[in-house]
Order: C-alpha cells, then structure tokens, then sequence
C-alpha cells in the first residue's frame, strides 16, 4: 500500500491518515490448552491509557468474540490464567502506563479563606 499525503509517502503518511487510533492499541494473544484465544487490546495513551480491552475465540474458529461473551464455566478458570499472563506481558512492556493515571494538569489549589472578625455586641 502506496500512499502520499502532503508529499510524504511512508508508513507514517498512512497513519495520519487512519488518525491517532492505528497507535493507541497494542495487541496480545495467549492460547489456552482447551484451543481457547484471548486477546489483550491494551491502550497506550488517551483517556483510557492503561485500560485493557478483551476478545475471544472459541476453538475450531476464526470469528473473535467480545469480552462481554459468557466464558463456559469449565473453561473459565484457563481463560482467567490467560488474561493474567497478558496483563503480566503488558506490564512488563509498558511499565510506566498505569491504569487511572491523571493525564491532565494538575488542578490550582484553592486560595485560603480568610476568617472575619467576630462581630461585637
């Protein structure tokens, strides 16, 4: 793929043209001993930086499922070792993005209130 925008032809022209959403995911893949896939989609910068998305493939199939997909219970426990070893993956590999971190400045302290003067009976 071939594209030039703004006389720049590179991978880079391709990612300002897609927007800032080709960069702010990093995927990860673990398989489970039952054939079970699970993707991590972690998010690298945003609002949501540190936030891990999930999907799903069942055995025997190409389609991905979503994370709110209910797990059959005798595989859960496989699933759940899965998901651990893609946030330890993560963690290594981003380790200063944290989840909830405050990404904006921080806010202006308020000024002191100051006390009036009892008033005199």
């Amino acid at each position: 793929l071939e594209l030039t925008l703004r006389g720049v032809s590179s991978k880079a022209a391709y990612r300002q043209h897609i927007g800032f959403f080709a960069v702010m995911r990093q995927n990860h893949e673990v398989s489970t001993k039952a054939g079970w896939v699970v993707k991590g989609m972690f998010r690298t910068s945003g609002v949501h930086a540190g936030a891990c998305e999930w999907r799903y493939k069942k055995p025997k199939s190409e389609e991905w499922l979503l994370g709110s997909t209910p797990i059959p219970t005798a595989v859960a426990d496989e699933v759940d070792q899965a998901k651990e070893k893609v946030r330890a993956f993560f963690h290594k590999k981003f380790p200063k993005v944290l989840r909830g971190a405050a990404t904006s400045a921080p806010a202006m302290k308020s000024a002191k209130v100051m006390k009036k003067p009892a008033a005199k009976k």
